[in-house]
């Protein structure tokens, strides 16, 4: 951006200075401000479409990070480049309007970067921290085009007192003036653009195949949004594609149903493990406020302090609240907005328990939290026996820049272990000396509260094993990878940003599996413990968790003579429920952790098989929506659509309050409700019923008002289909099926959208198919 910004001012600069004959004018003056306000109100226009385009140059990735730079700098040349050029053009023309460039040279321009420095210096803090937060990036963006239209017509009317023909002082500003306002009427960025996954290139190539799922992508992005403002620092939103999702400057950082184990599990981790009574904990990043609400109530936490650099993200956590536990004014919690190295480096605080999850380290920043001399500070902060709980992605990067973490904490930390938090999510917990887990403490600590219920809930673990299968090494492992790599990041040299940056939407060659396979193969596994868990149903437990929860096939991690018990999963992974109930039976084995009774309850009920039914009873205990879906799934299975119907409708209105259902088991559920409401038409009024409110935290609300719309049009409910309807307005689905139902809807209701909905039908098939099943006359059409 910058490097554009410097070119298009010195190419300008330069084109002023070519020889002429031309004196300088307010006319001219005119004109270059006009030229720039188009400039500037070209790419608004474009919108969303430039992001496409910058998703389609994404694909110059294939020829190596040169290849990303220059798709990069095709969209910083058309946002930045024009604008700069006329600006460059502009700088000189004052200095020789000031005094017609013939005398006192020196005075004018001193006086010239004299008021460019001034208004540099206003345009900033009024733009950051009053214009941005007050009207937000799109309309500031609009203001700032009509700001320099308005200047230019005011030099056009000054001009006007000047001798000389007027029509050509007229002329050249009009031309100019009615196409940049036709572009700022423009829709200009949307959450397409501001609020998706389409800049880090993580948007399904599918997206693209024609201009119809173009728009379609766009519309979908635009009705997922729930919350957004720009902060002081940052742009902050919350989008509920799929669950609530916190998406800061343009980036997903956190799905609080999706990431939930990550966020929750790793303010937990530190004090779930640490050696005595943790009492102070630090969380780095206030994020959906998972990590330090459940760490609040931990009931021997007397303080927990959370370091946020953007204030608005708070706004969008309070709204996490029935997951994140975070809340305003939360006893026991202070919030400050500032810079987290800042704190760690001048705080005098002593902390038992500190959790560091900052965003990617690939933004421009965020590599500086996982610095040699970073941790060599948060390591100053940690009392005795105190541990740090630092996240780290394990997708899309490589195996040497992880080791190039293990490496830089192996500096600082003598013990370091690692777990899987969450799918593509692992924790370095580390500590200043050498732990042993009390095996009796641990099982004591997982019967309590929040412990209890944050386990279960996002690991799907209620045992010891089942906790431990989430290790991936022990200490020494660690140990290992800091002896065999000698590249750190540090202050001075920060290669974490473009180790990680390399491979932004790229597969990568590490995972967490990499880490198990290669542990387990070096005997650095397990953790050093007082106490001795029963290692093969930590196994057992590891794969029924990957199996339910990440969903990949274990059993390259499982010993030889355990994979015959993988059989149930492995079926169940591939679809086949009845192969997989069979299989579950051989092993004639009872559920041990709650991820295998959770993959035992949903195989054998989608199987039909009536023994889920006591499976299912003792599931229900602790997730009652899961267990009321699979109940559904299973009288459904067993041809009895209405006893289904009654199960799922009472499973969808619980997770209107519950958040905690499993997000795979709910978009079934919707899509179960609409094969039940097929079969048995008279279930259809209740079905439509659960599913006319959103679900706690906007669980699959996309599906839902999906599920909405289609449950409405087989009801034949004239006032239920408007409603559906209107939920997805002014975005609809471009669905030739059901724009052609919105439209005969809104038709049949006399509603003033009934013209906008058959452009939008029009524009889809290039006609309104005939005849519409609206129950019209050809004449009424």
């Amino acid at each position: 951006i910058l490097s554009f910004a410097l070119l298009g001012i010195g190419i300008g600069g330069a084109l002023y200075g070519r020889p002429t004959n031309n004196r300088p004018a307010l006319s001219t003056f005119a004109v270059t401000c006009l030229l720039e306000a188009l400039a500037v109100a070209a790419p608004f226009a474009l919108g969303d479409r430039l992001a496409v385009a910058a998703l389609m140059l994404s694909r110059l990735s294939a020829f190596g990070f040169a290849g990303r730079v220059l798709g990069w700098s095709a969209i910083a040349a058309v946002t930045v480049f024009p604008a700069a050029l006329v600006a460059g053009y502009q700088f000189p023309l004052l200095i020789a309007l000031l005094g017609k460039g013939r005398r006192e040279i020196g005075r004018q321009i001193g006086l010239t970067y004299a008021w460019n420095t001034v208004g540099s210096m206003a345009g900033s803090l009024a733009g950051g921290f009053g214009l941005l937060p007050l009207l937000g990036a799109p309309a500031l963006w609009r203001f700032t085009a009509a700001l320099l239209a308005l200047l230019g017509a005011a030099a056009v009317a000054l001009g006007l007192r000047a001798p000389g023909p007027r029509l050509r002082a007229i002329a050249a500003p009009a031309v100019l003036l009615v196409p940049t306002l036709a572009l700022l009427g423009a829709l200009g960025p949307t959450a397409a653009w501001r609020h998706s996954g389409i800049g880090a290139g993580r948007i399904h190539p599918e997206v693209l195949a024609t201009p119809g799922s173009v728009e379609d992508f766009f519309n979908a992005q635009r009705r997922a949004l729930v919350f957004e403002a720009e902060g002081v620092e940052s742009s902050v939103a919350l989008s509920s594609v799929n669950a609530y999702s916190l998406v800061v400057n343009g980036k997903s950082d956190g799905n609080v149903r999706g990431d939930a184990s990550t966020m929750v599990m790793g303010g937990l981790l530190g004090a779930l493990f640490h050696p005595g009574t943790p009492k102070r904990g630090l969380i780095i990043g206030l994020g959906t406020g998972s990590s330090a609400g459940w760490l609040s109530e931990v009931p021997s936490m007397e303080r927990v302090d959370v370091v946020e650099l953007e204030r608005a993200v708070e706004e969008a956590a309070v709204r996490c609240e029935p997951i994140s536990r975070w809340s305003r004014g939360k006893p026991r919690t202070t919030l400050t907005v500032t810079d987290a190295r800042e704190v760690v480096l001048t705080t005098r605080e002593r902390y038992d328990v500190i959790m560091a999850e900052p965003s990617n380290p690939y933004r421009a920043g965020v590599a500086s939290l996982f610095t040699l001399e970073y941790f060599r500070a948060v390591s100053g902060l940690m009392g005795d026996g105190a541990l740090l709980a630092q996240w780290i992605q394990a997708y899309e990067v490589d195996a040497r820049t992880i080791r190039t973490i293990y490496a830089t904490m192996g500096e600082v930390f003598p013990w370091v272990e690692t777990w899987e938090v969450g799918p593509g999510d692992i924790i370095l917990l580390a500590a200043n000396r050498p732990l042993r887990h009390d095996l009796s403490r641990l099982r004591e600590r997982i019967a309590q509260e929040p412990y209890r219920t944050a386990l279960f809930d996002t690991w799907r673990a209620d045992t010891v094993e089942s906790v431990l299968g989430h290790q991936l090494a022990g200490a020494a492992f660690a140990r290992a990878m800091h002896q065999a790599h000698e590249e750190l990041n540090t202050d001075d040299r920060t290669v974490l940003e473009f180790g990680f940056g390399r491979q932004i939407g790229e597969a990568g060659n590490f995972s967490p599996q990499a880490v198990l396979a290669l542990a387990a193969t070096r005997g650095e596994q397990r953790p050093d413990l007082d106490g001795a868990p029963d290692w093969n149903e930590v196994a057992l437990a590891r794969a029924a968790y990957q199996a339910y929860q990440v969903r990949i096939d274990p059993r390259p991690s499982l010993p030889p003579g355990l994979r015959v018990a993988f059989e149930p999963w492995a079926r169940y992974l591939q679809g086949d429920f009845r192969g997989a109930a069979s299989a579950w039976h051989g092993l004639g084995r009872e559920p041990k952790s709650a991820a295998e009774l959770s993959a035992a309850a949903e195989l054998l009920a989608i199987a039909g098989d009536e023994q889920a039914t006591p499976v299912l009873d003792r599931l229900r205990e602790r997730a009652p929506v899961d267990a009321g879906i699979l109940t559904a799934y299973l009288r459904q299975a067993q041809g009895k659509p209405e006893e289904a119907a009654r199960a799922l409708e009472q499973a969808l209105l619980a997770a209107r309050t519950d958040p905690w259902a499993t997000r795979r088991l709910m978009e079934g559920a919707l899509d179960l409700a609409g094969a039940i409401s097929r079969q048995a038409a008279a279930t259809t009024p209740g079905l439509l019923r659960a599913v006319e409110q959103p679900f706690a935290v906007g669980l699959a609300d996309e599906k839902r008002a999906l599920t909405r719309v289609e449950l409405a049009e087989r009801s034949g409910d004239p006032a239920a289909c408007l409603g559906a309807l209107g939920a997805l307005e002014p975005y609809p689905p471009r669905s030739a099926p059901l724009l052609a139902f919105r439209l005969a809807c809104y038709r049949r209701a006399g509603d003033a959208r009934a013209g906008a909905a058959q452009r939008d039908l029009e524009g889809v098939l290039g006609r309104v198919p005939m005849p519409l099943d609206d129950g019209l006359t050809p004449t009424d059409r």
